[in-house]
Protein backbone atom coordinates (compact mmCIF):
# COMPACT_ATOMS: atom_id res chain seq x y z
CA UNK A 1 0.00 0.00 0.00
CA UNK A 2 1.14 3.54 -0.70
CA UNK A 3 -0.36 7.04 -0.81
CA UNK A 4 -1.78 7.43 -4.30
CA UNK A 5 -2.90 11.01 -3.96
CA UNK A 6 -3.66 13.86 -1.58
CA UNK A 7 -6.96 15.73 -2.00
CA UNK A 8 -7.28 19.51 -1.64
CA UNK A 9 -10.83 20.81 -1.84
CA UNK A 10 -11.85 24.33 -2.76
CA UNK A 11 -14.98 26.40 -3.15
CA UNK A 12 -14.14 26.66 -6.87
CA UNK A 13 -11.59 25.12 -9.19
CA UNK A 14 -10.30 28.59 -10.11
CA UNK A 15 -9.64 29.25 -6.42
CA UNK A 16 -7.74 25.95 -6.14
CA UNK A 17 -5.62 26.74 -9.20
CA UNK A 18 -4.81 30.21 -7.83
CA UNK A 19 -3.80 28.64 -4.50
CA UNK A 20 -1.51 26.18 -6.31
CA UNK A 21 0.20 28.94 -8.28
CA UNK A 22 0.59 31.21 -5.25
CA UNK A 23 1.56 28.65 -2.58
CA UNK A 24 3.40 26.01 -4.62
CA UNK A 25 4.62 28.14 -7.52
CA UNK A 26 3.43 25.77 -10.19
CA UNK A 27 0.56 25.16 -12.58
CA UNK A 28 -1.66 22.08 -12.16
CA UNK A 29 -2.17 20.06 -15.34
CA UNK A 30 -4.68 17.52 -16.50
CA UNK A 31 -7.78 16.61 -14.62
CA UNK A 32 -11.31 16.71 -15.89
CA UNK A 33 -14.97 16.41 -15.02
CA UNK A 34 -16.74 13.71 -13.00
CA UNK A 35 -20.32 13.76 -14.33
CA UNK A 36 -21.69 11.22 -11.82
CA UNK A 37 -20.31 13.22 -8.90
CA UNK A 38 -20.89 16.75 -10.20
CA UNK A 39 -17.25 17.67 -9.57
CA UNK A 40 -14.18 18.62 -11.58
CA UNK A 41 -10.49 18.59 -10.78
CA UNK A 42 -6.93 19.49 -11.70
CA UNK A 43 -3.84 17.42 -10.93
CA UNK A 44 -0.25 18.04 -9.93
CA UNK A 45 2.35 15.27 -9.86
CA UNK A 46 4.18 15.08 -6.53
CA UNK A 47 6.46 12.18 -7.36
CA UNK A 48 6.72 8.95 -9.29
CA UNK A 49 3.65 7.40 -7.67
CA UNK A 50 1.79 10.25 -6.00
CA UNK A 51 -0.13 13.37 -7.03
CA UNK A 52 -2.12 16.26 -5.62
CA UNK A 53 -5.77 16.46 -6.65
CA UNK A 54 -7.48 19.85 -6.56
CA UNK A 55 -11.23 19.24 -6.54
CA UNK A 56 -14.36 21.38 -6.40
CA UNK A 57 -18.06 21.14 -7.12
CA UNK A 58 -18.63 21.78 -10.82
CA UNK A 59 -21.19 24.60 -11.03
CA UNK A 60 -22.10 23.54 -14.58
CA UNK A 61 -22.96 19.97 -13.58
CA UNK A 62 -26.17 18.77 -11.96
CA UNK A 63 -25.88 17.58 -8.38
CA UNK A 64 -25.80 13.80 -7.99
CA UNK A 65 -29.19 12.34 -7.09
CA UNK A 66 -28.29 8.85 -5.86
CA UNK A 67 -25.38 9.72 -3.57
CA UNK A 68 -23.32 12.50 -2.05
CA UNK A 69 -20.20 13.90 -3.65
CA UNK A 70 -16.75 12.59 -2.82
CA UNK A 71 -14.77 13.85 0.19
CA UNK A 72 -17.76 15.39 1.96
CA UNK A 73 -18.08 18.25 -0.53
CA UNK A 74 -21.85 18.40 0.15
CA UNK A 75 -21.44 18.63 3.92
CA UNK A 76 -22.20 22.07 5.37
CA UNK A 77 -19.09 21.92 7.60
CA UNK A 78 -16.88 21.14 4.59
CA UNK A 79 -18.47 23.91 2.54
CA UNK A 80 -17.95 26.39 5.39
CA UNK A 81 -14.32 25.30 5.69
CA UNK A 82 -13.72 25.68 1.94
CA UNK A 83 -15.37 29.12 1.94
CA UNK A 84 -12.29 30.22 3.94
CA UNK A 85 -9.94 28.88 1.22
CA UNK A 86 -8.64 25.59 -0.16
CA UNK A 87 -8.05 22.89 2.45
CA UNK A 88 -6.65 19.41 2.73
CA UNK A 89 -9.59 16.99 2.79
CA UNK A 90 -8.24 13.45 2.40
CA UNK A 91 -5.52 11.14 1.24
CA UNK A 92 -6.17 8.10 -0.93
CA UNK A 93 -4.26 4.83 -0.75
CA UNK A 94 -3.39 2.50 -3.61
CA UNK A 95 -3.10 -1.21 -2.95
CA UNK A 96 -1.86 -4.11 -5.04
CA UNK A 97 -4.50 -6.54 -3.77
CA UNK A 98 -7.78 -4.95 -2.65
CA UNK A 99 -9.14 -8.28 -1.43
CA UNK A 100 -6.24 -8.65 0.97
Amino acid sequence: MHVDHVVMGAASLAQAEDWCRRELGCEPAGGGKHPLMGTHNRLLRLGERCYLELIAIDPEAPAPTAHRRWFGLDEPATQARLAQGPALLHWVAAVDDIEQ
